[in-house]
């Protein structure tokens, strides 16, 4: 049986998130609502209210199931995004492969970097976990960038998996 580590966003990043955006949908939701209202029948003004209300549920709605396909699994052969199928799709980096896994800053936030011994392929920033600021936090990162780390340490002088089918760029 096989390790498997997945990581994802946390709760609050994903909270974080959609809150983010759901300020941003509500914004541009908020000016053709207006002006539909306005041209309909401006005595329904009492329903701009529910545009923002409506906005925030569907955007965290969404953004709490798009956070299970935001991610990377770990496992005894590398490391590949999540799939919801279970199959190699995408990047994908064998433990023989990898060179260094670094933490790095980038865009405000600290993510795990991973660079390949395939001199054409750029380094690879992973989408979790990650670290920024206020709900974009994640106290446990340096402990999760140690298991990725201590997994690279394991598995990387193993006998290279048949990666042929994958795409390592």
């Amino acid at each position: 049986m096989s390790e498997k580590i997945t990581f994802h966003p946390t709760p609050v990043q994903t909270i974080g998130r959609s809150f983010l955006i759901s300020i941003g949908i509500t914004a541009i939701a908020l000016i053709p609502a207006t002006a539909l209202i306005a041209a309909i029948n401006p005595d329904l003004w009492w329903l701009l209210p529910a545009v923002p209300l409506v906005a925030m549920t569907a955007t965290f709605v969404i953004a709490v199931r798009a956070s299970h396909h935001i991610g990377i699994v770990a496992d005894d052969r590398g490391i590949q995004p999540v799939s919801s199928s279970g199959d190699h799709v995408g990047r994908y980096a064998p433990w023989p492969m990898i060179v260094d896994i670094r933490a790095e800053r980038w865009r405000r936030r600290i993510v795990p970097v991973i660079y390949l011994n395939d001199p054409d392929s750029t380094p690879w920033r992973l989408r979790a976990p990650y670290s920024g600021h206020f709900l974009a936090s994640d106290p446990e990162i340096d402990e999760k960038i140690f298991i990725l780390r201590s997994m690279w340490e394991t598995y990387r002088h193993d006998r290279p998996p048949d990666w042929s089918d994958h795409d390592t760029t």
